[in-house]
Parts: C-alpha cells; structure tokens; sequence
C-alpha cells in the first residue's frame, strides 16, 4: 500500500520559479479577475499587470438559481436524485422554456461531463433536444482539446 501526500498550493511552484531565477512570467485568462487574489494565491507579487474590461456588460447577464422546474419538480441535482428520469425531463423542459424567452445565447452548467452527456443522450432520445434547438444551438463542450472544432 502507498501513501501519497500532495500539495495543491500554486504557490510552492511560484517560488521555485523565482528561486531559479525566472525575470519575467506571462499568465493569461479569462478567469483570473480579480488579479489581487490571484496574486495572494500564488503567493507572488505582479509589479506589472494589465487587466482588461469584461467584454460583456453587466447588464447583458443574468446568474440565478432555479430551485423547481416548470413542472414543480425539484431540481436537485443530488447524486441520488440526478438519474431520475422525473427530474432529467423536469431540467430539460425548464432549459426548453428559458430557451424559448431568453434573447441571444445561454449557459447551462453541468457538475460533470459524463452527466452532462448522459442528459443529452436521455434529451435527444425523448425529443427534449430538438425542443432546446428549436430556440438555440446546442454546443457541447468536449472533454479533449483536441475535440474542439476550429473557430
């Protein structure tokens, strides 16, 4: 049997590099706003840093939790609750009617890609996916790089 212990702190790393004597280090993202409390986490100062704008405004976005379906159902996406087919159909007619009233493009989360795959497979044999493209595209996000097409 084997032990192993591993340290998750990007901030150990960081060091090393400015111990070997790294000068200059470029991190780019999307998602590393904001950049104070990207910098406490590596454990590293940036002397010189650009943050640039969001590109969409704040107006422009909605984030908010839907706690039932348009059926009434629960949507909990619990271990013990996420494989009924009650609560799969309930998430995917509520995405149907969001889809239908909300203008442009719309994110929908999943906590992993498997179930991610597994709801769409359920969707588009009941007839739920072709309801949601009715209103928008569906792009799934691949597991692999390699999987994304080119833009």
């Amino acid at each position: 049997r084997v032990l192993g212990y591993w340290c998750f702190s990007p901030g150990l790393a960081m060091k090393e590099l400015l111990v070997q004597g790294v000068r200059s280090l470029i991190l780019t993202s999307g998602t590393l706003s904001p950049l104070t409390s990207f910098s406490s986490e590596l454990q590293i100062e940036f002397p010189i840093s650009y943050e640039g704008p969001h590109v969409i405004q704040k107006d422009q976005v909605f984030v908010g939790v839907v706690c039932k379906g348009c059926d009434n159902v629960p949507l909990n996406s619990s271990f013990s609750k996420r494989s009924s087919e009650e609560y799969q159909n309930s998430l995917g007619n509520t995405i149907v009617n969001f889809a239908r009233i909300v203008p442009h493009g719309m994110l929908v989360f999943f906590p992993s890609y498997s179930l991610m795959y597994s709801f769409m497979d359920a969707w588009k044999a009941n007839g739920i996916a072709q309801r949601i493209e009715s209103q928008k595209p569906i792009f799934l996000e691949p597991k692999k790089k390699a999987d994304l097409s080119p833009v």
